[in-house]
């Protein structure tokens, strides 16, 4: 059961974070199931009220569609790098060609071409982390280069506490890094 001070920091959480106009957030018809039943919906409803914000340094609560538009447009304008330039940055600057990472991470030339030359490609997390173990990135690194394109490790999961094992361990091969996870019944790195 959640208790009512969770419930309220994580109101307070969403109050400095999220922008809504005038908006209650309602909550999931099983909302009393959740808390238990000490809450109704109604009340609880009543509670997370989102009109005002607690941050200064946020936009104004209630932007208009052109200036949130602007905003939007300013954001995207000042993104980072993709995945693909920063992978080959971090290619060229391990002195690897492009033919000897992706040989030794087991993926096929198409699939890096596609990464190459596609700015906005995702890959699969598998396929950057071969990647990774190709580069042979310390563990920072390699976290950097998963979250570049949008991934993290989490020990929530098998295959990524191998996977971070081997990192901090200095297994960088990808037959060994297979053999362990073929060991643990988890998908194999590679596409080959």
């Amino acid at each position: 059961m959640i208790d009512i001070k969770v419930i309220e920091e994580v109101r307070q959480y969403l109050n400095a974070r999220l922008i809504v106009c005038d908006q209650e957030i309602p909550l999931a018809p099983k909302a009393g199931a959740i808390f238990g039943g000490s809450l109704s919906r109604r009340k609880a409803a009543e509670s997370i009220s989102f009109n005002e914000c607690a941050c200064d340094d946020l936009p104004a609560p209630c932007m208009s569609v052109s200036a949130a538009r602007e905003e939007l447009l300013r954001r995207l304008a000042e993104r980072d790098e993709s995945f693909s330039e920063y992978l080959l940055g971090i290619i060229d600057a391990a002195g690897m060609t492009d033919v000897e990472c992706y040989t030794k991470a087991q993926i096929t030339r198409q699939l890096f071409n596609r990464i190459k030359n596609t700015k906005d490609y995702r890959p699969a997390k598998n396929t950057v982390i071969a990647l990774a173990f190709a580069l042979e990135l310390p563990e920072e690194n390699f976290r950097g280069l998963l979250n570049k394109a949008g991934y993290s490790l989490s020990h929530a999961s098998r295959f990524d506490l191998i996977v971070e094992y081997c990192v901090t361990h200095g297994i960088y091969k990808i037959d060994d890094v297979n053999d362990l996870l073929f060991s643990f019944d988890q998908p194999l790195l590679g596409s080959k």
